[in-house]
């Protein structure tokens, strides 16, 4: 039943056009990430004095900078630390907000209500000036960088989980697991966020396009990415340290302000149009889906088989 299900919600996937695109675009955001700095690092780094600012030409797609570095070569170096870091503040944003979510739904009552309200006042502050505040605390740089995007987008993930498990705790598989004596750990990891992991995922990769933009901003503001000079260049800038480097000269290279943008909206195209893929396929509205391979529903747990289930656990 799992394996038929898993291929129908592949074929689903597939069949959406928005879906194969945006699938093959993260590939190749992934691919360039992985061999960028190693392929693509030296015409990054390396000055070429008699190139200045040079057009674009086949040698150079996007020109050149005032030290004559490659432009596009750069742009390209700079998806491996864009990526990663966005993918650490994802986690962190998820994580803690998807804990706090939960843990208030399994609580319920006032904590449930005086959590509620927490979050409403931190969805309050816009992501960005909440970012900068964090990064204000700390001390600039990367890590910080991460921290505090993740922290700025934590709240949306905790409101969509309290509102998701909030229809799940009063289930009745949920009322069996508590008198069967689960303990409140598994039924938050087991009942309730298991029934809902489906649109947590879809979540995750709807926010990798905004925490991406939430970041170069801070690149771009110097308070995320430091770059350094010389061979560790390749591995410390980030398309909003190119951004803020290609702003400075725009009227010399404009592409090497465009080119960087131009990554970051597509990163952000490909990981959203993935995610609205993704949520047709699990369509988190229903609670009963069904199979379209064999067309059975795919149902919740019963009271039974949690009991059975505790009873082979125990």
């Amino acid at each position: 039943m799992r394996t038929s299900r898993r291929q129908a919600r592949l074929r689903t996937l597939l069949s959406t056009p928005t879906g194969v695109v945006g699938l093959v675009m993260i590939g190749a955001l992934i691919v360039i990430a992985v061999i960028g700095p190693s392929v693509w690092g030296d015409k990054a780094t390396a000055s070429d004095y008699l190139n200045l600012f040079a057009p674009r030409s086949a040698e150079f797609p996007f020109g050149t900078d005032g030290a004559g570095r490659d432009l596009f070569a750069r742009t390209l170096v700079g998806t491996r630390l864009s990526l990663i870091l966005t993918a650490g503040s994802v986690l962190i944003a998820a994580v803690v907000g998807i804990l706090m979510g939960a843990v208030a739904a399994a609580t319920g009552g006032r904590t449930q209500r005086v959590a509620g309200t927490v979050i409403d006042t931190w969805l309050g502050f816009p992501s960005i000036l909440l970012s900068v505040l964090v990064v204000t605390v700390l001390e600039r740089g990367a890590g910080a960088a991460v921290i505090a995007t993740g922290l700025a987008f934590a709240p949306f993930f905790a409101r969509l989980t309290l509102t998701l498990a909030a229809g799940t705790v009063g289930k009745d598989y949920v009322a069996a697991a508590r008198l069967l004596g689960v303990s409140r750990v598994r039924i938050v990891t087991k009942y309730i966020l298991g029934s809902i992991n489906d649109s947590l995922v879809t979540a995750v990769f709807s926010t990798f396009g905004q925490c991406l933009i939430a970041l170069s901003a801070l690149s771009f503001l110097g308070l995320g990415v430091q770059p350094e000079v010389g061979a560790r260049e390749r591995f410390t800038i980030d398309w909003g340290v190119l951004l803020d480097q290609g702003i400075k000269n725009f009227r010399e290279a404009p592409f090497g302000a465009l080119g960087p943008a131009f990554a970051i909206a597509l990163a952000g195209l490909a990981f959203g149009w993935f995610g609205d893929a993704l949520a047709r396929v699990f369509n988190p509205r229903l609670t009963v889906r069904r199979d379209r391979s064999d067309g059975e529903p795919v149902a919740e747990p019963t009271a039974a088989a949690v009991g059975a289930e505790v009873t082979d656990h125990d």
